[in-house]
């Protein structure tokens, strides 16, 4: 611990970091948190990590958090890896995102995705990169003063740690309001230190070592009354006394009072205006200027011939003030906030902005100090706010757009921009999640434009957010509006109008007539523009959901599917229910197929809400053929990459059906309870899904009554809905036949299973026909049960839904062993046995094996060996390691860490036998049937 003897007790606190280094250079990162008053020793901590990282081959990146500096975006990150990035060799350059090289000054890319995420995402593989080469330290200070975007960015990064030789230290000043972002990063931390005031006799240590000599007790215990053992601000006073040439006994102790009463700030000013007498002018513009201050800047700013400022800027250095640097930066943090206390930064800012201007500057940097001073009534000062917002939503940091904006309302702008300007805003406030303050500025827009093609975009803009928060009724009125004063202005407008109200029309039973009224006037014909999706998909759904021409209405929701919107405007609720209409037709194979086409493109793009529809259409779908692995993974990716949202809720419910199919009662029950209470609300869309999934649990754990009201909710809402439109694959009807038969209310099962199987025979849909004729076979008098389930089985042996193919076989099985047909009995159970352990569903084998028991068969023991016995996980990386995925591939794929792929790839290769180099190429084969039935769907490389 080279260096540690400068640091008085702590030990303890040296030790952990010491162990946190440790864990980190052997791939086991980890968040380490210091936190405290000012002054206590956390700045000297971070340098003692990195002293003490170094010798372990850690490459460290610091960065301190600025109070005049937190209107910087991405001011942290730029601190952190600039250089490094800057330096990279060109071709390193070329293979960065980007989104991520627009941080570091190159031109924001104009992309149709998520450029949020995809800062995110790509800062988090620049991290992973870096740490490839060379175990990393990343230290960051007064962390309470990072700028939001490189806060997201640590919380980001914080939760992808493990398997990755980084360490990251977070230090964090008590006594200041902390961000909620902060709080959640705070919380990933798995190692936390508070450092202690100095006790007596470290404050006698301290003062032996500034002084060269022992002081006596009543000197010490006045040092450290008077500076509450705080280090900082005892080695402050410790060091004037020392000026004052003062002995260390109790004559002192009235020197000890004066020095102590005068404080940190007098204690710094008075070492500046030692320097020189245009010091102070030097160390405001160094304050104001921060990581952007170059020698030329400073002069330029404190308006000081050149030479003079180098020559102050070394004797500061000289003075403790500044540190030796290529840019001078304070000492310490504290030493800037003496700086800062004494100094009128508004003229500075302003002065500042017109020199980085001149100069060519990045608008980040212009306009970073644009926000810290007052207005100026000048337009130069809005065009460069509005150009900075724009470049802050392109790069992912959409609050200090939206900051920048309201800021260059108070400038205040021309009267004629005014309307545009506030369209802006709420933009970019609708970004950032807050659709009131959005919606407020969208109406006042309205106010101040007569245009009509403004009023009408407008319009829209304002139902596309309220409908964000399921507020559907008052997006259909604003809409409605709209057409009746717009509707004649122009073509491509009114098709964006009818895109959503024929959307709602779907969503919202409420907008039903209105929507379908609006769809009519296209009289079947499919536009080409805005509404190209929408009405596809509301053509697919009114026809499958009439129970006539399924296999048309399947084939329309397959061209909504792929229909790509005017524009690349991403139609996340039109995709969504095109793949559920698919559902609806029975071909989930189709909407598996047409989201395994479009994963790659969506992975390249970074749109974190198509990745989300993407991955959750793959899971609901995959989840109905029985391919239960890749339906668990798929949902576990939807909510890992989802933005907030009621649609969550789908997820949520998709990943608790097929863990209660799985078997995984626990982790269903965990499922559904990390959904928000919103997504629960009958205005939720996918709300249907939560309430479906816990009908299910419930009667898996046996719990009858609740079940009961679930379905009792589900029904009522239904009635209310539907309006004469039934859904072919109801997810609450056959549970309400399952409930009735558990209670052992024979009549009732069988009153229910009569009535639900006319409707699907009339549907004639075979997964939901195999089902129902299943759950008839079951509810059915005993002379009339064989045929039901013959039939089921015949229904669905050669469909693609392998779970209810495996579930009816087992069915027959235990039925025909009921009868006493023993031997005939074997022969489905064991087929259906097959078939459930295939498609991961171990309740359903356990109920196999125990009939095969009782059958008089000798069932073989759970897989341990082979394709057969991979987790879903393990199933998932290993088609797409087979298939010529990287490790890093998989691992952005699935929103996991390098080390959780390595891991799960060596348990994968274990079971199927193979290791060595030549594992990955061996896959394909030890795979076998897994690797051919799901390498069609892996195309290209996700990123």
């Amino acid at each position: 611990m080279a260096g540690s003897e400068e640091l008085i007790e702590r030990s303890e606190e040296l030790g952990s970091i010491d162990a946190a280094l440790e864990a980190a250079r052997r791939c086991d990162g980890g968040v380490l948190w210091l936190r405290g008053t000012a002054g206590i020793g956390k700045t000297s901590l971070l340098r003692e990590a990195g002293r003490m990282g170094a010798p372990r081959g850690f490459q460290a990146f610091q960065a301190t958090g600025l109070e005049l500096e937190s209107g910087f975006p991405f001011g942290v990150v730029r601190q952190l890896y600039e250089r490094t990035v800057k330096e990279a060799a060109p071709v390193d350059q070329g293979a960065m995102a980007p989104s991520v090289a627009a941080i570091f000054g190159a031109p924001a890319p104009a992309s149709a995705g998520d450029p949020s995420f995809q800062a995110l995402h790509g800062l988090y593989w620049l991290v992973a990169e870096l740490a490839e080469r060379q175990p990393l330290l990343i230290a960051v200070d007064d962390a309470q003063w990072a700028d939001f975007p490189s806060l997201r960015h640590l919380l980001y990064l914080a939760r992808r740690l493990e398997g990755l030789p980084v360490l990251l230290v977070v230090a964090e000043r008590t006594g200041e309001a902390p961000a909620p972002v902060l709080e959640e990063l705070r919380q990933t931390a798995s190692v936390r230190i508070e450092p202690r005031p100095l006790s007596l006799s470290g404050v006698q240590r301290l003062v032996a070592s500034t002084f060269g000599e022992d002081a006596s007790a009543e000197f010490a215990a006045a040092c450290r009354e008077r500076t509450g053992g705080l280090p900082l601000y005892l080695g402050e006073t410790l060091r004037a006394l020392r000026e004052e040439s003062a002995s260390l006994d109790a004559s002192s102790i009235d020197a000890v009072l004066r020095a102590s009463g005068e404080g940190l700030e007098s204690h710094v000013w008075r070492r500046i205006e030692s320097v020189d007498p245009e010091a102070t002018a030097v160390v405001a513009a160094i304050a104001v200027l921060g990581e952007r201050a170059s020698p030329g800047r400073i002069a330029a700013l404190g308006d000081i011939v050149p030479p003079r400022a180098t020559s102050i800027v070394a004797g500061l250095c000289a003075r403790g003030i500044l540190a030796g640097e290529d840019v001078p930066r304070f000492t310490h943090p504290v030493v800037r906030g003496a700086v800062e206390a004494r100094i009128y930064p508004d003229a500075m800012h302003w002065s500042a902005a017109r020199l980085l201007d001149r100069e060519g500057s990045d608008i980040d940097d212009i306009a970073g100090h644009l926000l810290a001073c007052a207005p100026r009534d000048d337009p130069w000062a809005v065009g460069c706010l509005r150009e900075f917002a724009a470049t802050a939503l392109r790069r992912g940091a959409p609050e200090l757009a939206a900051r920048a904006l309201r800021r260059a309302l108070e400038e205040p702008p021309p009267e004629v921009e005014r309307a545009f300007l506030l369209c802006e805003l709420a933009g970019a406030e609708d970004a950032a999640g807050r659709p009131e303050q959005a919606l407020a500025h969208l109406v006042e827009a309205a106010r101040r434009t007569s245009a009509t093609d403004e009023q009408a975009a407008i319009a829209v803009s304002r139902a596309e957010i309220l409908a964000s928060v399921n507020r559907f009724a008052e997006a259909v009125a604003v809409l409605d509006e709209a057409l009746e004063r717009f509707g004649d202005a122009d073509h491509l407008l009114t098709q964006r109008i009818d895109a959503e109200l024929i959307s709602y029309a779907v969503l919202f039973p409420g907008a039903r007539a209105r929507g379908l009224e609006r769809l009519a006037t296209y009289a079947g014909n499919v536009p080409e523009g805005p509404a190209t999706q929408p009405v596809l998909t509301a053509m697919a759904y009114g026809v499958a959901l009439s129970g006539e021409g399924l296999a048309a209405g399947a084939a329309l929701a397959e061209r909504a599917l792929q229909a790509e919107s005017s524009g690349g405007r991403f139609e996340a609720y039109s995709w969504l229910l095109a793949a559920l209409v698919l559902n609806f037709c029975d071909r989930p194979d189709l909407a598996a197929a047409v989201a395994d086409e479009q994963r790659a493109q969506t992975w390249r793009e970074g749109h974190a809400g198509k990745i989300f529809a993407v991955e959750l259409v793959s899971a609901f779908s995959t989840w109905r053929m029985g391919e239960l692995p890749t339906a668990v993974s798929g949902a576990r990716a939807a909510l890992a990459i989802g933005p907030p949202g009621a649609h969550l809720a789908w997820a949520h419910g998709t990943l608790a059906m097929a863990l209660v199919d799985s078997g995984e009662l626990e982790a269903a029950e965990a499922a559904l309870a990390a959904a928000d209470p919103g997504h629960w609300l009958e205005e939720a869309v996918g709300s249907f899904m939560l309430y479906g999934a816990r009908t299910q649990l419930r009667l898996e754990q046996g719990r009858l009554a609740e079940a009961a009201a679930d379905l009792a909710e589900l029904r009522r809402r239904s009635e209310e809905s539907d309006h004469g439109l039934r859904t072919p694959n109801d997810l609450g009807r056959p549970s309400e036949v399952l409930v009735a038969h558990r209670r052992g209310d024979a009549a009732e099962a069988r009153r229910l299973a009569a009535a639900e199987l006319e409707t699907a025979r009339r549907f004639e849909v075979p997964g939901y026909l195999g089902l129902m004729l299943r759950l008839s076979g079951m509810a059915a008098a005993p002379e009339d049960r064989l045929g039901f389930l013959r039939e089921s089985v015949a229904q669905l042996r050669d469909s693609v839904f392998r779970l209810e193919y495996a579930r009816s076989l087992i069915e027959l099985g235990a039925e025909l062993r009921r009868r006493g047909e023993r031997v005939k009995a074997r022969e489905p159970l064991a087929e259906g046995l097959d078939l459930a352990y295939r498609c991961g569903a171990s309740r359903v084998v356990s109920q196999a094996m125990e009939e095969l028991r009782a059958a008089g068969a000798r069932p073989r023991r759970a897989v341990r060996e082979g394709p057969d016995a991979l987790s879903a996980a393990e199933s998932r990386m290993a088609v797409l390691a087979a298939c010529g995925r990287s490790n890093r591939e998989i691992a952005q794929e699935l929103c996991v860490t390098l080390k959780t792929v390595e891991s799960t790839l060596m348990r994968a290769y274990a079971k199927l036998g193979i290791s060595g180099r030549g594992a990955r190429a061996a896959l394909p084969e030890a795979l076998g049937p897994l690797y051919r039935g799901s390498s069609r769907k892996v195309q290209g490389s996700p990123l």
